[in-house]
């Protein structure tokens, strides 16, 4: 879908009160593309693609201190995030389709359904650009994945 339709819908009907009520309750929240970019602080997104010919980086309800990129190597979207999150303070993670993270307060893990898919940590550090496989069925710390440091699996 359309992450500019998606984040306007939430707002217009006032659906981001219940979302939060949801989470606090702990139950699953889910989406995927723009649904997932929708949990994150910005997500790589294709909404203006059509008019500009380029992706762009788009507000989430910031429920996850991370960037999101969905369809990453599918759709040939590294270049592009690669330039749009050079002064983001925050990593962005990347999925191939068929990839999924499953990410709660203190653990991670990233599934997926056709092996030749990855999940991508994506960050600057010292102007120097970082892109890191996270591991699949590893189960690892929220606050390591989120931060700017290398991971040790």
């Amino acid at each position: 879908g359309n992450t500019l339709t998606l984040m306007n819908n939430i707002k217009n009907y006032k659906l981001e009160n219940l979302l939060i009520e949801v989470y606090k309750r702990n139950c699953v929240m889910c989406g995927s593309s723009a649904g997932a970019i929708a949990y994150f602080v910005k997500g790589h997104s294709d909404c203006y693609k059509k008019a500009t010919g380029k992706y762009a980086l788009v507000d989430g309800l910031k429920y996850v201190n991370a960037n999101f990129c969905p369809h990453y190597t599918i759709e040939n979207r590294k270049n592009s995030l690669k330039y749009l999150i050079k002064d983001s303070e925050f990593v962005t993670i990347a999925l191939d389709n068929n990839a999924a993270l499953i990410l709660n307060d203190e653990q991670y893990e990233l599934i997926v359904s056709d092996n030749s898919s990855n999940g991508y940590r994506c960050y600057y550090k010292n102007d120097e650009y970082y892109k890191e496989i996270i591991v699949k069925n590893y189960i690892g710390k929220t606050k390591d994945l989120l931060s700017k440091k290398m991971l040790n699996y």
